[in-house]
């Protein structure tokens, strides 16, 4: 019997250990999950994506992805204008991950977020609070870009002038540099136009009664250079928002490449490397889980073997 015992607190003690053994084999699928569920949403299959990030983060319970996890679940929900989900993921990130690489660009969102769904208080106090914290980051011009167009949402055409010209002053060479002088010239030359009418309005009867000559009024060529420069505007903010989450992500990778040690070569040769065994098919990921499985099994099985046969010995 104390044979036994001791039999039996072997094999115990061996599957104890046993998710030990298979940890290797375990971040090896979690690694492999990731790469899968990344693949899909780089290929803009987004509600396959966030299936797959689900599966990471609540099946596989994975810590070492989790602020990944929530950052493209908020992205893939924000690519398919589900902004209440986007910013419950982009939220979660933000107040619970502070040292991940995705923090910022997933603060940044949250005042996206906000300006999309016309709530420009929001979307403001969520620029606000990214110039506060990353004012050196790469998206603080596209705050104070995005929180002049919310105050002009609001009506205070005064207090998005100031924005803009503290952009320009500010980050005189940032991707909204160009986009912030578009609007400043918009801005002005829409108050020249207003102006030019209520002055027209002004004069007698007469005046405006008399023959054209052959020249448009000042006011007509302005209003013609306001709807000539909102018709570029619009043309470059629709490019500029298409490539802006692919940026993000890139950059927010970029990142945290450069948090674990590596030099700038290195971080682009990881990249490529990401990139080459993203190719990971779920069906590898499936015969890595068998593999794991059947070790265990085969460690059960060796052990009641043995109890087995212990235990018909000493009948």
């Amino acid at each position: 019997m104390n044979m036994k015992a001791l039999l039996s607190s072997g094999v115990l003690f061996v599957l104890i250990l046993c998710p030990c053994f298979l940890f290797g084999e375990n971040a090896q699928i979690e690694d492999a999950q990731f790469r899968l569920a990344r693949e899909l949403y780089l290929k803009n299959e987004f509600e396959e994506s966030i299936l797959e990030f689900r599966r990471l983060l609540v099946e596989m319970g994975s810590e070492v992805y989790a602020d990944d996890c929530y950052y493209y679940l908020g992205s893939a929900y924000f690519q398919m204008r589900e902004y209440e989900n986007a910013e419950k993921n982009m939220k979660y990130l933000v107040d619970h991950y502070h040292d991940s690489p995705y923090r910022h660009p997933a603060l940044y969102s949250l005042g996206r977020i906000g300006f999309l769904d016309e709530d420009f208080q929001r979307a403001i106090r969520g620029f606000d609070s990214y110039l506060q914290q990353y004012p050196e980051e790469e998206y603080a011009d596209n705050s104070l870009y995005w929180k002049a167009e919310a105050l002009l949402g609001l009506g205070k055409r005064e207090e998005a002038k100031e924005t803009l010209k503290l952009l320009l002053q500010n980050y005189p060479g940032g991707n909204k540099a160009d986009d912030a002088r578009c609007k400043l010239s918009i801005l002005e030359l829409e108050e020249k136009t207003t102006g030019g009418r209520i002055k027209e309005e002004e004069l007698s009867e007469k005046e405006q009664q008399e023959p054209s000559s052959g020249t448009p009024p000042q006011s007509e060529e302005l209003a013609q250079e306001v709807k000539r420069l909102k018709e570029r505007e619009k043309s470059l903010l629709e490019e500029i928002e298409l490539l802006k989450d692919r940026v993000e992500l890139l950059d927010a990778e970029l990142e945290s490449a450069k948090a674990a040690g590596e030099s700038g070569q290195d971080a682009l040769d990881s990249q490529l490397l990401e990139r080459i065994n993203a190719l990971v098919s779920w069906e590898n990921v499936l015969r890595i889980k068998e593999r794991a499985l059947a070790q265990k099994e085969k460690i059960l099985d060796q052990g009641l073997q043995k109890l087995n046969e212990i235990e018909s010995a000493q009948e």
